[in-house]
């Protein structure tokens, strides 16, 4: 018999917010809260200050899913690789769809910087800290 839900209390929705702006996740937020999806949709429905709090978390938490995408965009993850229902090894996956991706969002982020560097420009800083130049 699962154990009896606790009230969702204004504290309780606090936590579930902040939850969600550091997960960008509703199931992980809902998990590490101890309240149901159900309930917190309903609640979204019928609050409209808990529903301004929840697009908050959710903007503040891209942050957290940009890291995360370049990370792996550059980085790949492991994989567990498994033989016969036994863990064997891991693999390094990577996706190419994701790379694009993020460099088109560099290159979206670079065509509205005023006066941003080019990649030569880069390359010509890079050079003359080596050099000792800076």
């Amino acid at each position: 018999m699962p154990a009896p839900s606790l009230p969702f209390t204004r504290e309780r929705r606090a936590l579930f917010l902040q939850a969600l702006a550091a997960t960008g996740n509703v199931r992980a937020a809902c998990e590490r809260v101890g309240v149901s999806r159900p309930t917190v949709y309903d609640w979204r429905r019928r609050d409209a200050a808990f529903a301004r709090g929840w697009e908050a978390a959710i903007v503040s938490a891209r942050e957290e899913a940009e890291g995360e995408l370049a990370d792996r965009a550059m980085n790949g993850w492991a994989e567990t690789v498994w033989y016969r229902g036994q863990p064997v090894g891991t693999r390094r996956r990577f996706n190419a769809k994701l790379l694009l991706t993020h460099l088109g969002r560099l290159d979206k982020m670079h065509a509205q910087m005023q006066g941003a560097p080019t990649p030569d420009d880069a390359l010509e800083v890079l050079g003359d800290i080596s050099a000792g130049e800076v």
